[in-house]
């Protein structure tokens, strides 16, 4: 088995393993009983326990043995967000804005189709700080490379500002304190 492959124990998107194992098969010129037993070997902790329960006889061949391992573990499938998935990313109560940059780049990587005017338009939506809201609105990108180089100046001149401490940590302080009085 290459190693590459590995096992799969019932955890992350089973399309993504078979993906991998049917590469094998192809690599290998494995004959189709072959890749069925092949692929037990690859089975570990609770797609085992399944795999143990299953009747002799039961299934009859590899495309069989596909489908039923995808139903057991469809659970474990990962499903593809949608452009509106952008308007729930929301800068988080204490998270810096550099995370959330990150975070909020990162995650709308895996949303298909995503365009630039809703990738753009969610992070302004998802942001708590009125005064980066009110920095970016003024003469607003019209592409995420560009928000996100307009987004940085914000934070490197705040961190300036401050003689070098985190702008959120600065913030907060001054939350605080109107708080407090």
């Amino acid at each position: 088995m290459p190693s590459h492959v590995g096992s799969y124990e019932g955890k992350g998107d089973p399309d993504n393993f078979l993906h991998l194992f049917e590469g094998s098969i192809r690599m290998q010129k494995w004959a189709i009983p072959v890749s069925c037993h092949m692929f037990t070997y690859t089975l570990k902790d609770s797609t085992r326990i399944w795999w143990n329960g299953q009747k002799k006889g039961s299934i009859f061949n590899y495309e069989d043995l596909k489908a039923k391992f995808r139903s057991h573990c469809s659970q474990q499938k990962k499903f593809t967000k949608t452009h509106l998935a952008v308007h729930n990313i929301k800068k988080k109560e204490g998270e810096s804005t550099k995370a959330f940059v990150s975070r909020y780049t990162e995650d709308t990587l895996q949303i298909l189709g995503l365009h630039e005017e809703q990738r753009i338009s969610g992070f302004v939506h998802g942001l708590l700080k009125r005064s980066l809201v009110e920095f970016l609105s003024t003469d607003l990108p019209t592409t995420y490379k560009d928000l996100m180089e307009k987004t940085y100046t914000w934070i490197d001149a705040k961190e300036v500002a401050t003689n070098g401490t985190s702008n959120d940590h600065q913030e907060r302080s001054n939350k605080f304190k109107r708080n407090s009085s």
